[in-house]
């Protein structure tokens, strides 16, 4: 809840212009122009597809700051779920509430819906197994707690999409 209602005075400001520029690109790609040929940036399809999908919806600057205040709530909510699950519910709550109020902040564009927020998402979505399931693959006594195997986990999750050639 805090996630949210720290994004939400943000939800009618304008966009910046990595933002403009991904709307633009996406825009364009969904009246037929080709990626990475046509239109020219050095950005993962996954982000441009995101900003896509938000416009098919709706094209509107508020349309993408809401897809910035509902992912920031997610890793919120992820993040509560992991610290709940390694350590305590008073851990959870405190992750939680210190990415809903740091994870907001202007100073860093946390409001926005860029490439770091959207990469957070899967990559935290990723740790929550290896916060519950002992690993498999190592040894018990390999040093490896659940941090670095959530860590390991996550490149896999956050990999860029190579572009078409």
């Amino acid at each position: 809840m805090v996630a949210g209602l720290a994004r939400a005075p943000f939800l009618t400001a304008g966009l910046s212009p990595d933002e403009g520029g991904y709307a633009y690109i996406a825009r364009e790609w969904s009246h037929g122009a080709v990626l990475y040929r046509d239109l020219w940036i050095d950005r993962p399809q996954g982000l441009l597809g995101v900003y896509r999908g938000i416009l098919a919806i709706a094209d509107h600057a508020w349309a993408i700051r809401l897809g910035a205040l509902l992912t920031g709530v997610a890793v919120a909510l992820l993040l509560g779920a992991i610290g709940w699950m390694l350590r305590s519910p008073a851990t959870g709550v405190a992750a939680a509430f210190v990415y809903a109020v740091v994870g907001a902040g202007p100073h860093i564009e946390g409001f926005t819906l860029n490439g770091e927020l959207l990469a957070g998402l899967p990559s935290t979505a990723s740790a929550c197994p290896s916060t519950t399931q002992p690993s498999r693959l190592l040894p018990s006594n390999s040093g490896w707690n659940s941090p670095a195997r959530a860590s390991a986990t996550s490149t896999t999750a956050t990999s860029a999409a190579t572009p078409p050639r």
